[in-house]
């Protein structure tokens, strides 16, 4: 799968890092699996106007614009912890605490089945 929507001919990948420009006051972050020209390309399509367009084209690299999934922070701890929830294989204690959620949801999920049992 391309990511390309038959329909349309757009690539759906693209659509959430330009959905997220406007819900974030201008913040533009790139997934590392797009193609920078298709972005591009995307970005003339939904007429992100030449400013946008010129602004990432020029500061592509800089931590502007947030490239390969990261995100500004206004702690350095914040990007510590959003890493460990966000991928599990990113350390040890990431890890853990995949584990612990996934044990959490299935406590929940037994709690949940023993007291849809009848009384005996």
């Amino acid at each position: 799968s391309s990511g390309i929507n038959a329909e349309y001919g757009r690539n759906r990948a693209v659509f959430q890092p330009i959905l997220g420009y406007y819900l974030s006051n201008g913040v533009m972050c790139l997934p590392s699996h797009i193609n920078p020209d298709i972005f591009v390309e995307e970005l003339r399509f939904f007429k992100m106007g030449p400013h946008v367009i010129s602004r990432f084209a020029v500061q592509q690299a800089s931590s502007q614009w947030y490239i390969n999934n990261t995100y500004h922070f206004c702690h350095p701890i914040q990007k510590k912890i959003w890493i460990c929830l966000d991928n599990p294989d990113s350390g040890p204690s990431a890890k853990v605490i995949a584990y612990l959620d996934l044990a959490i949801i299935l406590i929940a999920v037994v709690a949940q089945c023993v007291e849809s049992l009848p009384q005996i």
